[in-house]
């Protein structure tokens, strides 16, 4: 198997993998890393939601464009902790 040599250099943190004991996370750890990453960067994660929105409502019937508006608030919300 070839191992990228970034994961092997301890120095550049990858999400997934555990430096300090050198044992990979469960999918629960990554989770909750994410969403600690989306949470202390909350206003590019919207920005970015909010993007991917209209991307969305571009290529979707002009029926949906409601649906898409909540999701996007809901992800926001989601996001912000509210």
């Amino acid at each position: 198997m070839i191992v990228p040599a970034r994961i092997l250099d301890r120095s550049v943190p990858t999400v997934g993998f555990r430096h300090d004991e050198g044992e990979q996370m469960g999918i629960e750890d990554i989770a909750n890393q994410a969403k600690d990453l989306a949470g202390q960067h909350a206003d590019k994660v919207g920005e970015v939601i909010d993007q991917a929105a209209e991307k969305a409502k571009a290529v979707a019937p002009d029926q949906a464009d409601g649906m898409v508006d909540q999701a996007a608030q809901a992800a926001k919300d989601a996001i912000s902790g509210q």
